[in-house]
């Protein structure tokens, strides 16, 4: 079994570098920084991860708390297998995996702008901006200037975005000349994985508001929940067609992208390892 693992890494590195054209060293330290054997998720035809993906493990920031997020990465299959769903399941498959781990947010960024249609068919929107907090950040930056800023606790003050680990830098040094946090914001694409519990972060950082809605997610049956925002507080009720507040025709309904735009919009997913 040990050894069937990894034929499966050794293959899916092999399967990236082809798909990406990175260099072998660069895939393997990134399997190996963010732990290819634990967030690997593929689907296999023999022993050959015939499409797969990183579902790498970070958390957010969001007002002074932090939760669960997952950043999708790496997502590719081969060219014998292409167009025949398999990405599609697999990323459905690694949402619903990342709700039973407990993740509350999912992101990745699209290496063109023609990707953003494929992505919105799982939920995905682009509600991220550069954002006045992260002004700072428009220089090119050096390796060694951004792993500064890291120490000094500057990224430690910004609201509404991923956080770092000394980690997820490390490739930078190596593999980096310098690096724009500001060009691609408009390739970021976000998705809440689980409503409620983006929800209670959203009342508890904006007390004064109080709404109660429908929503709609198409891949996320707990979410479909009436929700309401009352004195920080968040309630949630299963619709019921005879129940007389699935009969109120004053009830907005708000799909789960709209939902995503309200919470976290102007959100800024900086230094992800995007070359």
């Amino acid at each position: 079994m040990l050894l069937t693992k990894r034929i499966i890494l050794i293959k899916a590195i092999q399967t990236w570098k082809e798909y990406f054209d990175d260099e072998t060293d660069y895939v393997c330290d990134y399997f190996d920084v963010f732990n290819a054997e634990k967030n690997l998720c593929y689907t296999l035809i023999g022993e050959s991860p015939i499409s797969m993906l990183m579902a790498c493990e970070y958390d957010w920031r969001y007002g002074n708390k932090t939760f669960p997020f997952v950043y999708l990465s790496g997502v590719c299959t081969q060219k014998d297998y292409r167009n025949q769903g398999y990405s599609t399941r697999l990323i459905k498959d690694t949402l619903l995996k990342s709700y039973d781990e407990g993740k509350i947010l999912c992101g990745l960024i699209v290496a063109n702008e023609g990707l953003k249609d494929f992505y919105q068919k799982f939920g995905f929107v682009a509600c991220c901006s550069k954002g006045k907090d992260f002004n700072f950040l428009e220089e090119r930056c050096s390796p060694s200037r951004i792993q500064e800023m890291f120490s000094s606790g500057v990224f430690n003050k910004l609201d509404n975005t991923v956080v770092h680990s000394k980690e997820s830098l490390s490739l930078y040094p190596q593999y980096y000349g310098s690096v724009d946090c500001s060009d691609n914001a408009d390739k970021q694409m976000l998705r809440i994985i689980n409503a409620e519990e983006a929800l209670k972060l959203y009342a508890e950082k904006f007390p004064e508001k109080e709404l109660v809605f429908e929503l709609k997610d198409q891949v996320f049956e707990k979410n479909n929940q009436v929700f309401t925002i009352q004195k920080s507080r968040v309630f949630s009720q299963k619709p019921q067609l005879k129940s007389p507040i699935s009969q109120n025709k004053n009830i907005p309904q708000i799909s789960i992208e709209e939902l995503t735009t309200m919470i976290f919009k102007d959100a800024y997913m900086f230094l992800m390892n995007e070359r």
